[in-house]
């Protein structure tokens, strides 16, 4: 399940105010600060992460759509 933290900046995304670059930076940041103690947060991150790499794949494949 995604964190918090990641539905809160993906809030942001969705209402225009962050790019998905910028999700990724904010992401990157967040756990580079705060890392994994237990199991539970390890998965938590790698859910956030894997969860950014879906997103960024469907909007690339959005995009090649819309130009076809």
């Amino acid at each position: 399940m995604p964190s918090q933290y990641l539905l809160d900046i993906a809030n942001l995304n969705i209402k225009g105010e962050l790019s998905i670059d910028e999700i990724q930076r904010k992401l990157q940041n967040y756990y580079e600060n705060k890392p994994a103690e237990t199991t539970d947060e390890e998965r938590q991150k790698e859910a956030d992460l894997v969860s950014l790499k879906i997103t960024k794949l469907l909007a690339r494949c959005k995009k090649r759509i819309e130009k076809s």
